[in-house]
């Protein structure tokens, strides 16, 4: 292999280990903590329930002289909730649909605030949602294909095309926001159902609007600053975009990222979505307006690049567009193809993910017992539990510590105590802890409440893990692609080895970002979690590699396809595998994603137990795959036709597809 080849392939390794650090560091930085600053709280005169729950929460109160007043605020987005205090019990409106990660944080708050204080309290939902969608995440769902799709439709019409911002290409990219903005519409709303089907048409041009504010001004961007530009762009609309975007709830956000947000395009998707949605379209003024001065932005440059600074093409090519205006069938194919291949990763994207995440419901929920309650019976009418009955507390605790159960009831002397597994699942603590004291109330019971095994301080929801993979799934099979660009084959004894060497240094890396630096887990477990990091950079980046020398450029589509649109998915996340619907539980076992999340997770926070399997499989992949490149590289692979900028568009390309994630 050319020295001046592996000089190449060192740099893009170096690039593709500072997008993925980035990534990791903006998720982390953004969403780890979920603490709540400056909320906004309606109050209807005073009540030292305010001032309790104040003390640990950030609450900027907003006084209303009643509550028809207060209602008004809440369904014009003003309020996350507010209190109307009363003579014998006062009265906590919630609103779940606003953010549903702030309520369950709002509604225990002053639930043992009122208990203190030996108030009586009252709790109303005002826009709950719906059922099926239980915790609000349909507009970060939706998000997620919008964004990709307007990006790869900038970079991969740039391509087949050979212009950035010629008059055809531009408006080809307004036809395709609309195209895949009805794509996307179409499965999320009737296919899927994951909003009603009233909602479409409303739906449709504001997809349309988001798409198109990316995608124009990632063409300018492109134009202006050539393939620094794709870069660019994903770190602006992807990485910090994504970051800042306030899915769970705008106030969750840190000062840095609360105040960029309102700038960029994901926040005022997600809250041009939600409101629309949930508010009828109340306090969506500023995000038409941001969205559309984005559109207006990338027209106005785009027809001043194209009139004033026209691209001037290479001696003896073709000039830029020119494949576009060719009459004929040489000049269509690569359009239409660039254009179905974003097509298909876009309608993957709403498909799976929707499915995968809209409405996490348990499915045999391992759950542990000491004694016998008539709650657990109750509790199962409502969620599906697999019960495991444990003699005493020392075996209960040692079913905790090896994360082999999620809860527990432990019922002595008329008094049951349900004790959650604190790291096991940023989501089931909810519905059981609902559903327990639900069945409580009806029962007359006395219940109380513990946890067990909860995560640092660093990472109190437990989500750093599912963060982190993101970054090591990328990382693997964009090494592998910036790899084979720069080499020109796929495979071969030295291009592994600098996968491996690559794979200990990104593992070594994010293992700082994500733990050391974010405090995301102890500190004594660093060096067992560098090594499991770099195996599963190491697993992608070796099936990427052979898929790419049996496939060719194809290789790294049935990648993206098998460990992003269906590992990622199917690995459980934050939530956990229970939370998995049938076809995405039964296919997680299967594919690295899910078995690189057990290991992490459980190296971090349970000091490794429950990991074998993990590791035998990760095992397998690597052995298997590893001698498949080698003996693969004993055949010639034709020198690829690429140039440096296919290398940072390949990276770019491939870690904007799952930055939002």
């Amino acid at each position: 292999m050319p020295r001046g080849a592996v000089r190449k392939g060192i740099a893009g390794l170096v690039v593709v280990l500072i997008l993925a650090c980035s990534l990791v560091a903006s998720l982390v930085g953004s969403v780890h903590l979920f603490k709540v600053h400056n909320l906004a709280f309606g109050v209807v005169g005073s009540s030292p329930l305010v001032t309790a729950v104040d003390k640990k929460l950030s609450l900027n109160t907003i006084q209303y002289p009643n509550q028809s007043a207060v209602n008004q605020a809440i369904d014009q987005t003003n309020l996350y909730g507010a209190l109307i205090p009363g003579k014998t019990s006062d009265t906590l409106i919630l609103v779940p649909s606003a953010s549903f990660i702030i309520q369950i944080e709002l509604g225990p708050a002053f639930r043992a605030a009122a208990t203190a204080l030996h108030r009586q309290l009252v709790v109303q939902l005002s826009h709950p949602l719906p059922p099926d969608e239980p915790t609000g995440g349909v507009p970060g769902l939706v998000l997620l294909p919008l964004l990709i799709g307007g990006y790869l439709a900038s970079v991969l019409l740039m391509k087949a095309t050979g212009s950035a911002t010629g008059i055809g290409r531009m408006a080809t990219l307004v036809i395709y926001a609309f195209v895949g903005a009805l794509l996307t519409d179409l499965i999320a709303g009737p296919l899927i159902g994951a909003y009603p089907d009233s909602q479409f048409w409303i739906l449709w041009p504001i997809f349309a609007l988001i798409m198109a504010a990316v995608a124009m001004v990632a063409a300018v961007l492109e134009r202006a600053l050539g393939v620094l530009g794709t870069v660019v762009v994903v770190i602006l609309f992807i990485i910090l975009g994504g970051a800042s975007s306030g899915g769970g709830g705008i106030p969750l956000l840190p000062p840095f990222w609360h105040a960029i947000g309102p700038y960029l395009p994901p926040q005022n998707a997600v809250v041009l979505i939600r409101n629309t949605l949930s508010f009828d379209g109340n306090g969506t003024t500023h995000a038409y307006i941001t969205l559309g001065i984005y559109v207006l932005v990338g027209v106005a440059f785009g027809a001043y690049f194209n009139w004033l600074r026209p691209q001037k093409p290479a001696e003896g090519a073709p000039a830029p567009g020119h494949a576009a205006r060719r009459p004929g069938r040489s000049g269509v194919v690569p359009l239409v193809g660039a254009l179905l291949v974003v097509a298909v990763m876009q309608c993957l994207f709403t498909v799976n993910y929707i499915t995968a995440e809209r409405n996490p419901v348990a499915h045999n929920l391992a759950f542990g017992e000491i004694g016998s309650s008539p709650l657990t019976a109750q509790v199962q009418k409502q969620m599906s539990l697999k019960t495991i009955q444990y003699p005493n507390q020392s075996a209960l605790n040692t079913a905790f510590d090896q994360n082999k159960i999620y809860g527990a009831l432990v019922s002595s002397s008329g008094t049951s105590t349900l004790i959650l597994n604190g790291g096991a699942s940023a989501y089931a603590g909810y519905p059981l802890t609902v559903n327990f004291e639900n069945a409580a109330m009806q029962q007359n019971a006395t219940l109380k409440l513990k946890t067990s095994n909860d995560p640092p301080s660093g990472d109190p929801f437990g989500v750093i893990p599912s963060i982190v993979l993101i970054a090591l799934l990328v990382a693997g099979y964009v090494s592998s692609t910036v790899l084979m660009s720069a080499t020109g084959t796929s495979t071969g004894p030295l291009r592994v080895a600098l996968l491996v060497v690559f794979a200990l240094v990104a593992g070594l890396l994010l293992d700082l970002i994500s733990g050391a630096f974010a405090w995301g887990w102890p500190i004594h477990q660093f060096w067992p979690v560098w090594p499991i990091m770099a195996l599963t950079v190491l697993v992608v980046a070796l099936v990427a590699s052979v898929l790419q020398k049996l496939l060719g450029a194809i290789g790294t589509l049935v990648t993206i396809i098998v460990v992003i649109q269906f590992g990622n998915p199917s690995s459980g996340g934050a939530n956990g595998v229970p939370f998995l619907p049938t076809f995405w539980r039964d296919i997680g076992p299967y594919l690295p994603p899910r078995n690189a999340l057990t290991a992490i997770h459980n190296t971090m926070y349970y000091n490794g137990n429950g990991i074998t399997q993990s590791l035998v499989i990760l095992g397998i992949y690597a052995v298997v795959f590893g001698v498949l490149s080698q003996l693969l590289g004993w055949y010639r692979t034709p020198r690829q036709p690429v140039t440096p900028e296919t290398d940072l568009q390949a990276a770019s390309v491939s870690i904007a597809g799952t930055a939002v994630v």
